[in-house]
């Protein structure tokens, strides 16, 4: 029975760090496109804007995750990645 238990908390571990690296690699996928429009465009260096427009989005959608009202609503509620990154400091016990 110990083994079992492991082996899912082994299981819901990696299936935690998957969603992440799907969530960095989407991130990285919609940054690496905005980073070449605004980087040609405004003459700026364009891995300077990829780096930059990578840490707008993922501050913007954590923060957004993390926020109590927006997860409350249904629009937070899709997001597993904010089920599992938010923070219950709001919840009261």
């Amino acid at each position: 029975m110990k083994y079992l238990e492991l082996f899912f908390k082994i299981l819901l571990g990696l299936l935690k760090l998957l969603i992440v690296l799907s969530f960095i690699a989407i991130t990285f996928g919609i940054s690496y496109g905005l980073g070449w429009i605004v980087g040609s465009l405004s003459g700026i260096n364009i891995t300077l804007c990829r780096v930059i427009s990578f840490i707008l989005i993922t501050i913007s959608v954590l923060s957004t995750m993390n926020n109590p009202q927006v997860y409350h609503n249904n629009f937070g509620k899709f997001f597993i990645l904010g089920y599992l990154l938010r923070n219950n400091s709001h919840k009261k016990e």
